[in-house]
């Protein structure tokens, strides 16, 4: 997974430098911020539901405030 998420750190800087208005830059952005999401999940069990199937008040935390977060570095992404 750190592979696959390096990898598309390094397309993104290549396609990035070549042309900074290309709208998959926006794609490949997304989707890093998606395998970082994923990333959080799997790896801090806070996020994972207990014996009950209740998700820890931290974990809907850190779920709910990463999707606006991803939208807003992309919209400030796209005007540079």
């Amino acid at each position: 997974m750190l592979l696959t998420l390096s990898i598309f750190i390094i397309i993104f800087f290549i396609f990035h430098l070549t042309e900074k208005r290309r709208f998959l830059n926006a794609v490949i952005l997304g989707l890093i911020g998606i395998f970082i999401i994923r990333a959080l999940i799997i790896h801090y069990p806070l996020l994972l539901p207990n014996d009950q199937g209740i998700i820890s008040e931290m974990g809907i935390f850190i779920i709910l405030g990463s999707f606006p977060s991803i939208m807003f570095i992309l919209s400030i992404a796209m005007f540079f």
